[in-house]
């Protein structure tokens, strides 16, 4: 780059969700997501599912962890709060990054009950698991099928929320 451009000064900012305080703007959008996904859901939401690609690194899941904590604090009480990632690493030195997100959606609608509930994709932007068509929209139209009780809603993704520029701002203006 320097041989390319010239010199520069590289500065790296603070992540977006910092560990152990968490981004509270953060869980402001998965709120926001989660209530605009459930809008066509007369009865009401039963449970909220928090789901993210999943990592074999423990910090990630701390971060999903501790959003999900802040989460629970905006969501109306008697909202069940789960979490499940698309990916995890077989062993059981991996447990800590969570379940499945197909096993997940079983466990809460079980055959013959039913069940409204909301993805709360933490993604900031769609791919092979959070895009249309992809992993997400197939487990759910499977775990649909095999829990015809369930009635489920797929939030927006965390990028797509207008809030998101407001922490990019921050991040940047930290390091300016």
């Amino acid at each position: 780059l320097v041989g390319e451009f010239g010199p520069f000064d590289l500065r790296i900012a603070e992540v977006l969700s910092p560990l152990p305080q968490g981004e509270p703007l953060l869980a402001d959008i998965l709120a926001d997501n989660v209530r605009r996904a459930s809008t066509g859901m007369g009865a009401g939401v039963d449970s909220v599912i928090l789901v993210d690609h999943g990592s074999p690194v423990p910090e990630v899941t701390a971060v999903r962890s501790r959003l999900a904590a802040m989460l629970r604090e905006r969501l109306t009480p008697g909202v069940k709060l789960d979490q499940a990632v698309m990916e995890r690493r077989a062993g059981a030195q991996y447990d800590f990054n969570g379940e499945l997100l197909e096993k997940k959606l079983d466990a809460c609608a079980p055959a013959g009950s039913a069940a409204n509930l909301v993805l709360a994709m933490m993604f900031i932007s769609p791919g092979r698991h959070a895009g249309p068509g992809g992993d997400i929209e197939t487990i759910c139209v499977e775990a649909q099928t095999r829990n015809p009780g369930l009635q489920l809603a797929i939030s927006p993704l965390i990028g797509e929320h207008p809030l998101l520029l407001d922490i990019l701002k921050a991040r940047l203006e930290a390091v300016l």
